[in-house]
């Protein structure tokens, strides 16, 4: 294996395990559920606990996917060390999710607690790449 995917895969490895436990806490911590709850129809209410954990798999391989993007990007533009990676981070962050998150707590009935800690999630899974990057790459 090619040192270079190696370091990639080293950065990566850690981003997931480090933005695992940042989604933990700001999309799924038990002290939100009262939140996510203040507007019923917009969440998907499961009929058995087998459908909520495939969805939980489903979402914690997207955000894994992400991660894998983060880093690979990063490594293709040559992006080392932590403040590069941090300001790739926050790029990333201002781009997609947090327009996304945004958008929508103006047009749905999306809880402004819920909307600020998915907002703060995803900044913390760029830090949790970028430090994967600074470490590894």
């Amino acid at each position: 294996m090619h040192a270079g995917w190696l370091r990639l895969t080293e950065a990566f490895v850690l981003a997931a395990v480090l933005a695992s436990f940042s989604d933990w806490y700001f999309f799924g911590r038990p002290g939100l559920h009262p939140y996510y709850r203040r507007f019923p129809g917009v969440w998907v209410q499961y009929d058995n606990k087998q459908a909520e954990v495939r969805s939980i798999v489903l979402g914690t391989l997207i955000s894994v996917a992400g991660c894998a993007v983060f880093i690979g990007a990063a490594g293709w533009l040559g992006v080392s060390g932590l403040a590069n990676a941090l300001l790739l981070g926050l790029l990333f962050w201002l781009a997609r999710p947090l327009a996304y998150i945004a958008t929508c707590s103006i047009f749905m009935n999306l809880d402004r607690t819920v909307a600020f800690n998915h907002a703060i999630g995803w900044l913390l899974r760029f830090v949790a790449c970028a430090i994967g990057i600074a470490v590894f790459l």
